[in-house]
């Protein structure tokens, strides 16, 4: 998901030049409308109107970590310390949860009994 003023239809015309520009694997660009589909092995990226649909940071210890299909360089990892610097990425107050914080339990696991 990528957030423009104006999204898609409406963007200033540099901002969609420069999201063109990037599209370096030919993705769908599709105007989000919110409620959209899950784009996970589609190829596809909703552009939201930013004006309509504001930016909400997830917790912080989300941001820039590894996920369950890779891991990323150290260059990507040193983004997150500057961008608390600069104020970009800031606790958001969120209570914490097993993926941030080893000393909490996951969530139990479904156990089906076949009987």
């Amino acid at each position: 998901m990528v957030g423009l003023p104006g999204g898609l239809q409406r963007g200033a015309l540099e901002l969609l030049a420069a999201l063109h520009s990037a599209n370096l694997h030919n993705m769908t660009l599709r105007e989000g409308r919110g409620s959209d589909e899950d784009t996970l092995g589609k190829n596809l990226v909703f552009v939201m109107d930013s004006n309509q649909f504001g930016f909400h940071q997830a917790e912080l210890c989300l941001q820039f970590r590894n996920n369950q299909t890779g891991t990323y360089p150290a260059s990507y990892h040193a983004l997150k310390p500057t961008l608390e610097a600069e104020g970009r990425l800031r606790h958001t107050g969120c209570p914490g949860n097993y993926v941030c914080n080893s000393t909490l339990a996951p969530p139990p696991t479904m156990v089906v009994l076949q009987i």
